[in-house]
C-alpha cells in the first residue's frame, strides 16, 4: 500500500501518521513493515544526502486506481479565534506544529485550552501529532485526568514571562467576567470558565483543594474576629451591618438579624 500526499509535508508528520495508524489497526500475526520514499539517500562515509528518482511511471497505473484522501489543516473556527486572541496560545500551538519538542508547561497549555473546545480530543491530537515524543494512548490518558478549569491568564504570563513582556496582553472581558477569572477561553465562551461559586463545588475541586480553601478561609476568619474584638472592647456599643447585628459576648462574635 502507498500513500501520497498532495504536497510537501514535514516528515516528522509522516512518521507519526503512520505510527498513529498502526496503533488504530488490527495487528496482523506477520506484523507491519513500512518504509520512507523522501527522495533522497545517504552515501558515503560523510553520509551525504543524494537524490534518486522515485518509480513514478511504475506507479502511474496504482495512482490511477487509487482513492484521494483529503486531510483538511484548516483550523475550525473556535480553534481560529483562541489564536487570534491570545498569542500565547498561538505561539505554543505554532511550535507544537513545527514539530518541537513542547515542555510540561507548553503540554499543559494545549491541554488546558483546546481540551475545552468542541471536538477538543480530535484537535488535541492535530495539535500534538507533530511533535517528537507525541503518544496517542498518552493523550488520551491525559485527557482522562484534564482538570475542569482551563488555564488562566496568569498562569500564562507566569509560565511564559519572556514572550509576555515582549507582547503584552491587551484582553478586555468586561461583562465575559461576571465572577469568573481571566482565561483566553472568554473570548469563545464565558460558560466554559467556571465561576467562583463553580469553583467551590466537587464538580471543579478535589477534595484536597477544596481543603485548602477552607484552611485559607478559615486563617482569614480568625484574623478578622481578632480586629472586630479589638473594636468592641474600644466601642462595646452593637455593630449594624445590613440586616444583621454583630456584638460581642465573652470572646465570641456573636452576629444576629436586626428582626432578631
Amino acid at each position: 500500500m502507498w500513500f501520497f500526499f498532495s504536497e510537501p509535508i514535514y516528515f516528522l508528520w509522516v512518521r507519526r501518521f503512520f505510527e498513529t495508524l498502526k496503533e488504530r489497526l488490527p495487528f496482523p500475526s506477520e506484523g507491519i513493515f513500512h518504509s520512507y520514499e523522501i527522495g533522497t539517500r545517504g552515501e558515503g562515509v560523510g553520509w551525504r544526502e543524494k537524490g534518486f528518482e522515485l518509480p513514478f511511471e511504475t506507479l502511474k497505473s496504482f495512482c490511477r486506481k487509487s482513492m484521494p484522501v483529503s486531510v483538511s489543516r484548516k483550523d475550525p473556527p473556535e480553534l481560529l479565534k483562541l489564536r487570534r486572541a491570545c498569542p500565547v496560545l498561538d505561539f505554543v500551538f505554532r511550535r507544537a506544529e513545527a514539530g518541537k519538542h513542547l515542555s510540561r508547561e507548553e503540554k499543559l497549555v494545549v491541554m488546558l485550552s483546546v481540551g475545552f473546545l468542541r471536538n477538543g480530543r480530535e484537535l488535541l491530537h492535530h495539535i500534538l501529532s507533530g511533535t517528537p515524543d507525541y503518544s496517542y494512548h498518552r493523550i488520551e490518558r491525559m485527557l482522562e485526568g484534564i482538570p475542569r478549569n482551563p488555564i488562566s491568564c496568569a498562569k500564562l504570563e507566569m509560565w511564559f514571562r519572556d514572550f509576555v513582556l515582549d507582547r503584552p496582553c491587551g484582553c478586555v472581558f468586561g461583562e465575559a467576567l461576571k465572577g469568573r477569572y481571566p482565561s483566553p477561553l472568554l473570548h469563545i465562551d464565558p460558560e466554559l470558565v467556571p465561576t467562583l461559586e463553580d469553583r467551590l463545588t466537587l464538580h471543579y475541586s478535589r477534595p484536597a483543594e477544596l481543603g485548602r480553601v477552607y484552611l485559607h478561609l478559615r486563617e482569614r476568619l480568625r484574623y478578622v474576629e481578632h480586629e472586630l474584638r479589638r473594636h468592641f472592647r474600644r466601642n462595646p456599643q452593637r455593630l449594624r451591618v445590613g440586616d444583621y447585628i454583630f456584638s460581642l459576648e465573652g470572646e465570641e462574635i456573636i452576629v444576629r438579624p436586626r428582626s432578631a
